[in-house]
Formats: structure tokens, sequence, C-alpha cells
């Protein structure tokens, strides 16, 4: 009898272990699920990149949410919270995981989550694509701020003047996140977060 409990015990312990050895994989596989590599460049070698760059920017965030105030997080999108050249699917294009994680952080904690995207749109009333593809990756997504066809200014000229906005709509931009020092230089910012971009490989 004795015998027959402790085979059960260790049937249920292996079968445990299984599970959480098949679960630690489908967590593996999720960061890169709908995604290919781009350039050479391995999607999950790229994620695990994008973790080192934002190694503190969760626990900065928090920090600076319990001083207070009326808070901006902004991101820039392409290759910074989703994965655009890395997709299989142009029409399905999966978030990153550091930024959606720290995204989500920002919107949690009241920090009020803006995008600045070098990404066309006119305003029609209906919502962009671009917005419809941070929502379907499951992005929080409170403003976005796009190009418009007839904006005559650059990249990077164009993502400070509406960074100096978002200011003067009262906010305290506290990170700033993109993989490009286009997205990043020009101020209006409190801390920055270069992501990679392998020499300009990416968007």
């Amino acid at each position: 009898m004795q015998s027959r409990i402790a085979r059960l015990v260790l049937t249920a312990v292996a079968m445990l272990m299984a599970v959480s050895v098949l679960g630690a994989g489908t967590a593996a596989a999720a960061r890169t699920d709908g995604m290919q590599s781009y350039k050479g460049i391995d999607p999950e070698q790229w994620l695990r990149d994008v973790d080192t760059a934002l190694a503190t920017a969760s626990a900065d965030l928090r920090s600076r949410v319990a001083a207070g105030g009326k808070l901006a997080i902004v991101f820039d999108i392409d290759d910074t919270t989703l994965a655009t050249d890395f997709a299989i699917d142009r029409d399905n294009i999966p978030a990153v995981d550091g930024t959606l994680k720290l995204a989500k952080q920002a919107d949690q904690s009241h920090v009020e989550v803006f995008y600045i995207t070098n990404r066309n749109y006119t305003e029609t009333g209906r919502p962009s694509k671009t917005r419809i593809a941070l929502e379907r990756a499951g992005l929080p997504v409170h403003t976005i701020y796009h190009r418009t066809p007839d904006d005559p200014r650059g990249k990077q000229e164009m993502k400070t003047a509406y960074r100096a906005q978002i200011e003067d709509d009262g906010y305290t931009i506290i990170q700033n996140v993109g993989n490009n020092w286009t997205d990043l230089n020009g101020g209006h910012a409190e801390r920055t977060y270069k992501l990679p971009d392998y020499d300009g490989k990416l968007q």
C-alpha cells in the first residue's frame, strides 16, 4: 500500500513538473509569437536587448509616480511598441514585450500614455490604422500624435514639438521611449530610453 502511494506521489510530482516546463516554454514562445527574423536579427535576441535597455524603467516610473504630479509617458511606435519589422502579418503586428509591460504599468499608475509617430494620418473621424494596431496588440492607447501629410517638419523637429505641446497641456513627461535618436533628441522629457536599432537596420 505504501509503495502504491509512493508511486502515485511520484507520478503527481512528475506531472506537475511537466506542466511547469510546458508552461515556461509557452510563456517564452509568446514573446516572439507572430514574429520572424529581420535582416539577420533574431527576434528573441532583439527582445532581450530591449529588456536590457529598459532595465531601470519600471523602477524609475514607480519612484517618479510616488513623487506625484500630472505625469505622462511618450512612446515611439515602430519597433518600439509594435514589432513592425519583425511581424509575419503586417495586419496583426505583435507588441514589443518590454514596452507593453511598461505602458501597462504607466496606465495602471494613472500616467497618461502618449504615442508620437511619423506615420501619416489625416483625421477622418474614424480610428487610425495605427490606433487599431496598438489596441489589437494589447497596448493602452490614450493619445496618438501622427504626422499629417502636409507637415513639412523633419522627424525630430515634429516629435520634439509634440512633446512640447504635451508639456504645454500641463503634463510632465517622465519617460520618453524610442529606438531612434530622432525619437529622443530635443528635450522635453525627464528620462529617455534608447532601444536598439542596430545601426539603423530597424525603423
